[in-house]
């Protein structure tokens, strides 16, 4: 038998209110070790916040190299939904593709 576990995530409560259901999760699926839940825990958002510092990171330098009078789309959403080719339907290439920018 397989359990479906479906934990709601919602980054705008908090990170405190995050570990608690990561906990939970971890705990649903046998895993115990408070040593090992706070390891799993805080290696996740170490790589969250490296990836979001990355974004912004990209976001600026992208920025930077437009010339005055230079136009640019920014397409905004979460990085699960604008990273994904299927999700967007691969809108940025036909855009370019296009000259749309």
């Amino acid at each position: 038998m397989i359990k479906l576990l479906r934990p709601v995530m919602r980054a705008g409560r908090g990170r405190i209110c995050q570990e608690k259901i990561l906990r939970e999760v971890a705990h649903e699926t046998g895993i115990h070790s408070d040593d090992r839940i706070e390891r799993a825990i805080r290696t996740g958002f170490e790589a969250l916040d490296a990836f979001n510092a990355w974004q912004k990171r990209r976001g600026e330098e992208v920025l930077s190299q437009l010339a005055p009078g230079d136009r640019a789309i920014v397409i905004i959403g979460r990085a699960y939904n604008t990273y994904d080719d299927a999700m967007t339907l691969n809108i940025p290439e036909k855009l370019r593709d296009c000259l749309l920018y």
